[in-house]
């Protein structure tokens, strides 16, 4: 029998967690002497070398964000319930939370926001709002204020010409509170900046006042004739067009509702005008030059492809202001941002907020998609590019759809009427597109693309065209964006103009997906990347495959990325792409094609089952297949073959083949299948082995591992805490802390091979002296300290490749949590803490 407590953790990841009561997490008083530091919060454009000083004293910070971060526990917990709202047949699919429901399960606890408020105020900040999920703080406060109570001062920096104002060093909290903290937004002013491009004015306007063929060869596009070239048509003729939906455009200036009224008359659309919500406790922005064309252009094609929907206009002083609000009250369940902002940029808690702030939204049932930048490759230049590859952050979200850019090939007489309809479409059909890029040294306009630095690739971007690697891709989907090759007509402050990139496309695409909710009936649809990918491998029709073009942009020889050729970018290609990923859409194929369920499994990453990181594969090794399609959603838990003794290598005809040899099973779940590595792999150490899950003579992506001679880890019970028994058995942990001298039980993977030799999915029946240890030479440490243990093998009444270490808890370690480090043949494992007394 298989008793050990912890026999069953390596499966703990996969179960659904229970709902528990949440509870408070700052114990004590908070005490505002005791400070510690919340790194990551500068932003990397405040150089020193363009500081300028500091500001004002009584200079006014509006609407700094605390933003409040969950429990290991709450994370893990949300974790499942997005990937569950995604997977067909499971109790929680595309079942949304509210605000509150949010807050009541992953958000910080109302005793705890009462005591992080009573600090604040008794700093001077004026609390503007408490978010609804709980999971931020929005307040005013001067910079003497901030200067006093976050310890760090704010000062002018001039970047490009332009004066901003930002935090010298990293702000500091009080020490109760700052387990809870993730960081701070809005204390400097480096804000996305628009990108909606202008026709260039050598060109002579297109159909938007003359609608036919122009002298130059081009035309403007309208909301009709993409409606024609995207098969939106039949939707519309259907009935599908938006009515009873919502989506939220974000954004940062006032926009003259008299400028959609002109637009929606051009164009023989109802006069359904957007409805303009000024983010309370932000100051009105009045109309900003720059910003307001980038909402025009974004209020008219989101209405305009969606007419019967209500738009909503969200604005404050900055748009990620914008996004908190929209996000925090649920506006609606499709946002559209056409802001980005480029990650080399970015701080490192900023990048975590928005992340953090796109799985609320996800959770909610809301689609957030964004522009992929118009910038090409180089998302950080807008001319010669000499900051090297860079993505928009925000498209490269995981959580976020990312919109790209295509351009038509194809303007003669095939594809356009020489006349105008009534609604000042000539499109006649599908146009073929190749990669949008109209750069010159002194105007990067390209679609954005690349691969992120801050978040890595999520389990469901694999497919064809998807590159090796663990960054994720952008962007996921494009659309039409040039600028001015048959740019997009728009109205601002009266004036009819073309316009064009990535600020045009996202809008476009966000309407598209406004119509799906109605088209499927939901409230919502959440993330839908999985799917589009999904569509991408197991659908036909739904896509069009861009293969041409490139996304390079010219740089200057000698700066990052930029060799002798002066320029850099991405191929499209077969596939998904760097430059416009799957490609443009046919809307009307991809709702009548979207998934309902089953498919063909998918493997999007092989992680070491304890830590969960990407160690290789060691013979024996508990391991974790993430993808989708992989099994049963119910999950099904190992089974022992009763005659051998030995794990089950096929459940429900679900198998997982590591370079040819199958893998014992230990549970399969529709995301996720854990499983021992064959001890086979002891002549594979060095080399890149296929992993590969097949389900009733489907089979998956072939996913390549390096195979390790070992690769420990200890598994976790999260906090940083390590899965440690005491020595009466009890589990150890912070409030059952172990004694100096006492000797703990440490389960961990990743041991290589042991003697006597390992059998696949062998359970470990027999005595204490007989059980398998280690080949490879084997030490801990425990609080940096050597320790000594009495047993390092097999754990008794478990199974080959499941660890177990009785160490000796060193008599001279200070109280409290102390690091514990495996070192198995040389490879250590990542420090997972045991509790001291």
């Amino acid at each position: 029998m298989i008793a050990n407590r912890f026999i069953r953790y390596f499966v703990l990841i996969s179960m659904p967690i229970a709902l528990l009561a949440q509870s408070d997490r700052i114990a004590g008083r908070v005490d505002a002497s005791r400070a510690v530091k919340v790194p990551g919060n500068i932003n990397p454009q405040a150089k020193p070398a363009s500081d300028e000083g500091p500001v004002d004293p009584a200079m006014q910070l509006n609407y700094v964000r605390l933003m409040l971060k969950p429990s290991a526990v709450q994370q893990a917990d949300l974790d499942r319930l997005l990937r569950d709202q995604q997977t067909p047949g499971s109790p929680n699919f595309r079942k949304w939370l509210t605000p509150e429901q949010f807050a009541d399960r992953f958000g910080v606890s109302p005793a705890d926001i009462i005591k992080i408020t009573e600090w604040m105020q008794s700093q001077g900040f004026d609390v503007v709002t408490v978010g609804r999920a709980r999971r931020f703080i929005a307040f005013n406060a001067t910079a003497r204020q901030i200067q006093n109570a976050l310890k760090t001062e704010i000062h002018h920096y001039r970047v490009n010409g332009q004066l901003h104002f930002a935090n010298t060093s990293e702000p500091s909290v009080p020490e109760a509170i700052q387990p809870l903290v993730l960081g701070f937004m809005g204390l400097d002013d480096f804000k996305p900046k628009a990108k909606a491009k202008t026709q260039s004015k050598t060109k002579a306007h297109g159909k938007a006042v003359k609608p036919e063929f122009d002298s130059d060869g081009y035309y403007e596009v309208s909301p009709g004739d993409l409606a024609i070239i995207y098969d939106l048509t039949p939707l519309y003729q259907a009935g599908y067009t938006g009515s009873g939906e919502t989506i939220a455009v974000m954004g940062q200036s006032n926009v003259q509702l008299s400028d959609i009224a002109t637009f929606r008359s051009t164009f023989d659309l109802s006069s359904n005008l957007p409805k303009r919500i000024l983010v309370p406790g932000s100051a009105d922005p009045g109309l900003v030059s720059g910003d307001e064309g980038e909402s025009d252009l974004d209020l008219e094609y989101a209405g305009g492809m969606a007419p019967d929907a209500q738009v909503l206009f969200v604005y404050s002083t900055d748009v990620s202001v914008s996004v908190t609000y929209a996000i925090d009250q649920a506006l609606a369940q499709v946002i559209s941002l056409s802001y980005a902002g480029c990650e080399l940029d970015a701080s490192s808690t900023y990048a975590q907020s928005l992340q953090a702030l796109a799985q609320q939204a996800n959770a909610e049932g809301i689609t957030w998609l964004a522009a992929s930048g118009d910038d090409g490759a180089a998302m950080c230049d807008t001319k010669q590019a000499t900051h090297g590859a860079s993505v928009s952050l925000e498209a490269a979200l995981p959580e976020v759809t990312g919109v790209g850019g295509t351009m038509f090939t194809g303007n003669n007489s095939a594809y356009w009427s020489s006349q105008n309809n009534g609604n000042n479409s000539s499109a006649l059909s599908y146009i073929p597109e190749t990669v949008w890029n109209e750069s010159t040294d002194t105007d990067l306009s390209a679609s954005g693309g690349g691969f992120s630095t801050f978040y890595t690739r999520p389990a469901w971007q694999v497919g064809p065209g998807v590159p090796a690697g663990t960054a994720r891709g952008v962007p996921d989907v494009s659309l039409t964006a040039g600028v001015n090759d048959d740019p997009y007509a728009a109205v601002e402050e009266g004036q009819l103009d073309g316009y064009g990139g990535t600020s045009a496309s996202t809008p476009t695409f966000a309407a598209i997906i406004v119509l799906l909710n109605e088209y499927l009936g939901t409230n919502g649809l959440g993330n839908i990347n999985p799917n589009l990918y999904w569509m991408a491998q197991n659908t036909s029709g739904v896509f069009h495959d861009i293969t041409t073009g490139w996304n390079g942009v010219p740089c200057v020889i000698g700066t990052p990325n930029c060799g002798s050729t002066g320029q850099f970018g991405y191929n499209a290609g077969p596939g998904w792409d760097p430059a416009t990923g799957l490609g443009s859409v046919d809307a009307n194929q991809m709702f009548s094609k979207w998934n309902t369920g089953g498919g063909t499994p998918q493997i999007g990453s092989v992680v070491n089952g304890a830590s969960l990181t990407n160690t290789g594969l060691s013979p024996g090794l508990i391991f974790t297949v993430f993808g989708s399609a992989l099994g049963p959603f119910s999950g099904i838990l190992y089974q022992v073959d009763q005659s051998t003794n030995q794990f089950y290598n096929n459940l429900d005809y679900i198998s997982v083949l590591v370079n040819g040899f199958p893998a014992p099973l230990l549970y399969l779940g529709p995301n996720q299948i854990n499983a021992i590595a064959p001890y086979e792999l002891a002549s594979n150490v060095g080399q890149s082995v296929a992993v590969q899950v097949t389900d009733n003579g489907a089979t998956s992506n072939s996913f390549n591992v390096m195979v390790v001679a070992t690769a420990p880890a200890i598994f976790s019970l999260g906090n940083g805490q390590g899965a440690i028994l005491n020595q009466d058995g009890s589990v150890n942990g912070p409030s059952n802390p172990a004694a100096p001298g006492s000797v703990i039980q440490i389960y961990a993977t990743g041991e290589g091979q042991i003697y006597p030799a390992g059998v696949d999915g062998q359970l470990a029946n027999e005595t204490l002296a007989n059980l398998p240890r280690p080949v490879a030479p084997f030490s801990l440490t425990i609080g940096g300290v050597s320790a000594t243990y009495t047993y390092a093998g097999t754990a008794p009444q478990t199974f080959d490749g499941f660890f177990q270490v009785d160490a000796v808890v060193p008599n001279n370690l200070a109280p409290g949590n102390q690091p514990v480090i495996l070192n198995i043949g040389g490879a250590t494992s990542a420090p997972l803490n045991v509790a001291v007394n």
